[in-house]
């Protein structure tokens, strides 16, 4: 069923933007478990947005994924605003998907590509704040597909806004895949053992983006030896690292009997290791 739910971006015809693999020193199913659900973003991702909302986990089969509650998660938004410092509450739908846009595009160089950041700032340019939800919406779907269209990109066939909806925003593909749907690519990772260390994985970020024929960049694969060499990269992901070594060593200690997931937002953490229990004998 996740095939089904994916197939309708058509990632066969996107091309690799970027490429990196960092040789991660913590255990891969801590990278897995840290990219498989948006619970933390409200407490790491602060410096440039502040959002307010949740997202819903789901589960299908051994896979899991999670999308935005009420229909896109987000209920209020606050972006910092870089030529003046202050920090700017957005006003309506429109601002508000301009800012998770820029957020994206600025700081994770991922998901949000060229086109796609050119349909959000004519969005919020052209769409009243009031604009009911479903227009704005709408009208966001027209935009991306005319600013993929005049850079010779094919739109996918059956990419239809019902289908980008149906897809959510992330699947762990079990059990060591994740990927992040967008319209104009995806973010990919691919988490495996560092031969038979627990205390290191081999992590390959893969950027997708839609070109042009002819038009796809020429990718050099990045390789980083640990969290401090991947610094000045990627400010989004650098985040996302700051507290994975932390979370490492806590799972050592003997106080820690087990992780607490939230039973709305974290659905799919759940299911990764009912999964894992399924194929690995714990107790030997």
């Amino acid at each position: 069923e996740v095939k089904t739910l994916i197939d309708p971006f058509e990632f066969e015809t996107a091309r690799m933007a970027w490429y990196e693999t960092i040789i991660a020193p913590v255990n891969w199913k801590v990278v897995c478990e840290a990219f498989n659900e948006a619970y933390h973003a409200s407490a790491t991702h602060t410096n440039h947005l502040r959002s307010t909302g949740g997202t819903l986990g789901q589960v299908h089969g051994l896979h899991g994924g999670f999308y935005g509650a009420g229909g896109g998660g987000v209920v209020s938004t606050e972006y910092l605003e870089p030529s003046t410092g202050q920090w700017i509450k957005a006003k309506g739908l429109p601002e508000t998907l301009w800012a998770i846009a820029r957020w994206e595009y600025t700081r994770l160089l991922a998901m949000i590509l060229d086109p796609g950041m050119a349909a959000h700032e004519r969005l919020k340019a052209e769409t009243p704040a009031d604009t009911p939800p479903l227009e704005v919406l709408q009208k966001l779907h027209a935009l991306h597909r005319e600013e993929l269209e005049k850079r010779g990109v094919a739109w996918p066939k059956g990419l239809t806004l019902e289908a980008i909806d149906r897809a959510g925003g992330d699947w762990h593909i079990f059990p060591n895949s994740i990927v992040l749907p967008t319209v104009d690519g995806a973010l990919w990772y691919r988490i495996r053992p560092n031969r038979d260390d627990p205390d290191s994985c081999v992590f390959d970020i893969w950027c997708l983006g839609r070109y042009a024929p002819g038009q796809e960049p020429k990718v050099v694969r990045g390789e980083s030896v640990g969290f401090e060499a991947f610094k000045g990269k990627n400010p989004f992901l650098e985040e996302d690292f700051e507290n994975m070594e932390a979370v490492h060593e806590g799972m050592k200690s003997r106080g820690f009997s087990g992780a607490r997931p939230n039973p709305r937002q974290e659905k799919q953490i759940v299911n990764f290791h009912r999964a894992l229990h399924l194929f690995v004998d714990v107790e030997k």
